[in-house]
Order: C-alpha cells, then sequence, then structure tokens
C-alpha cells in the first residue's frame, strides 16, 4: 500500500503559528490587510502565502519535504482552488513582494516550487492537483481533477444540468493532450 495525503499548501489558517509568526509571508492589500480567502468546500477561511517571497517559498519547501521524508507520503495531492480563486479571481487588490510579477507568474512559481521538491526526493513521489487552473499549469502539473459535486448535491441533475457532469467530461477530455494525459483520476 502507499500513502497519500490532499493539502493546501499555499494557504494558512489565520491563527496559524507561521501566520502569526511571519505575516510578511503573507499576501496582503494595499493597506496592507492580510488577504484572507473564505473556501466553502473546507468550510474555512485562509490567508494566502506570498509565493513572489522567498522566505514564503522556502516554509513551504520545508512543509513538502516534511509530508515526503519524515512522514513517508507516496502521493501528495494539492487543492489549490483558495490560490486560484484568491489572488487571480476574487481579488482585485494584492500587493506582491516582487510587484514586477503577475498573478499568473506568482502562480506558477507556486506550483513549479512543488514540481521541483517532489522531483527532488529520490523516492518515486506522485504529486497531483485539484483545482488547478489549466492554461497556467501546462508542462508543470501532468494531472488535475474537478468535480461539480459542491456545485449540485442531488445526483440526478448532474447529468442535465448545464453545469452538469457531461459539461464536466467535454471540458476535462478537450484539454487532455495539453499535458499528454490520457486519464485523469482522483486517488
Amino acid at each position: 500500500l502507499k500513502a497519500g495525503i490532499c493539502i493546501i499548501p499555499f494557504c494558512a489558517a489565520p491563527d496559524a503559528p507561521i501566520t502569526q509568526s511571519h505575516q510578511e509571508y503573507m499576501l496582503h492589500d494595499s493597506e496592507g490587510k492580510m488577504i484572507h480567502v473564505f473556501d466553502q468546500e473546507v468550510d474555512e477561511e485562509f490567508v494566502l502565502l506570498d509565493l513572489s517571497r522567498l522566505e514564503a517559498q522556502e516554509y513551504i519547501r520545508s512543509r513538502i519535504l516534511q509530508i515526503i521524508d519524515d512522514w513517508g507520503y507516496d502521493l501528495i495531492k494539492v487543492d489549490l482552488l483558495s490560490y486560484a480563486r484568491g489572488p487571480n479571481a476574487d481579488v482585485a487588490d494584492v500587493v506582491y513582494h516582487d510587484n514586477s510579477l503577475t498573478s499568473m507568474e506568482v502562480y506558477r512559481m507556486g506550483i513549479s516550487l512543488l514540481k521541483e521538491v517532489i522531483e527532488s526526493s529520490p523516492r518515486d513521489i506522485i504529486l497531483t492537483s485539484c483545482c488547478a487552473c489549466n492554461s497556467p499549469s501546462i508542462g508543470i502539473l501532468r494531472s488535475n481533477y474537478s468535480s461539480v459535486g459542491h456545485l449540485r448535491r442531488l445526483a440526478n441533475q448532474f447529468w442535465e444540468d448545464k453545469i452538469g457532469f457531461k459539461r464536466l467530461i467535454k471540458s476535462w477530455a478537450s484539454r487532455f493532450h495539453l499535458n499528454n494525459t490520457a486519464w485523469t483520476n482522483d486517488f
């Protein structure tokens, strides 16, 4: 058997030790307030790490290495919804540490960091994702899972609903070739 874990790598709880001790690692708005994003899937509020800051990248690197080396996980599924919805969509007033970067460049820096850490392991670690931004992830993430489960709770609505299962299949299948992927599955 192999062990897998799902994490939300670019977020922290507002009361987490890293948030309290290193507020400068987090994304802020132009007034200096930390940016908060509410994730309805897990019913939690998060603050977002500023991936343009090297110290925040090192923090993420150390946490991924802990998961691989200390905890022994073989598969890491990263949920990227909060970061994709935060600086890339919901929040217009984002100030990065490196303000020369766009939100997409910062996003790609983050997922490139994950890939780099995973590939540096002597073990065969699988990196998979859910709710990643499709186009900016090309060439970095090999699989991506998405679900309409949070949009519609009744199974009989999936097939005919305009944002249901048929549309989901068509959308994902049309992008498989972009990452040389024949099948995407949620572990």
